[in-house]
C-alpha cells in the first residue's frame, strides 16, 4: 500500500479530515472505503482504520476504531488520526447515538423509578425492580383460580 496515494483521497482542510474516495453506507451511515492491490491480492478496508494504522498505531483485531466526538470528530468519513481511538466494540457502541447507547444511558424507568437497581429480563431489556414487582404481582393475581 502506498500511504501517499491513500492520503491523496483525504481532504485535510477542515476540523475533520474527510475521506473523498469511495464509501459504503452501514445502516445509513457512510464510511470511507479504501481498496488497494498487493501482488495478485486485492484488499478493501475502512478508510478510518487505514488512517489509524498509517499514523503509526497498532490495531488489534479485537478492537474497533472509534470516531471520538469529545476530540471534535463529527463525521464517520473522518480520517484524522487524533480523532480516532481503538476501543472494544462495546465502548464504541455505548459512545454512539444508537438505541443501545440511548437505553444504556437512561437513569430512570418510564414511571420515574431509579434504574440503578435493575432486573434483567429475556432479550436483555431492563425494568426497575419496583415496576417488575408490580407486573409480577398483577400477573400472579390474574392466574388465580376462583373456586365455584
Amino acid at each position: 500500500m502506498k500511504p501517499e496515494l491513500f492520503w491523496s483521497h483525504v481532504d485535510k482542510s477542515g476540523k475533520c479530515w474527510l475521506w473523498t474516495g469511495s464509501s459504503q453506507a452501514s445502516r445509513g451511515t457512510p464510511y470511507g472505503r479504501y481498496t488497494w492491490k498487493e501482488g495478485d491480492q486485492i484488499f478493501t478496508r475502512l478508510a478510518h482504520r487505514v488512517a489509524y494504522v498509517l499514523s503509526g498505531r497498532w490495531l488489534s483485531s479485537s478492537l474497533t476504531v472509534d470516531h471520538v466526538k469529545s476530540a471534535g470528530c463529527s463525521s464517520t468519513l473522518c480520517c484524522r488520526p487524533d480523532h480516532l481511538e481503538a476501543v472494544p466494540l462495546r465502548v464504541n457502541v455505548l459512545r454512539g447515538s444508537g438505541p443501545t447507547a440511548v437505553n444504556a444511558a437512561k437513569t430512570r424507568c418510564q414511571s420515574g423509578h431509579d434504574l440503578s437497581e435493575t432486573a434483567r429480563l429475556e432479550g436483555s431489556s431492563r425494568r426497575c425492580r419496583i415496576c417488575k414487582a408490580a407486573y409480577d404481582a398483577g400477573r400472579h393475581r390474574s392466574r388465580k383460580v376462583i373456586p365455584a
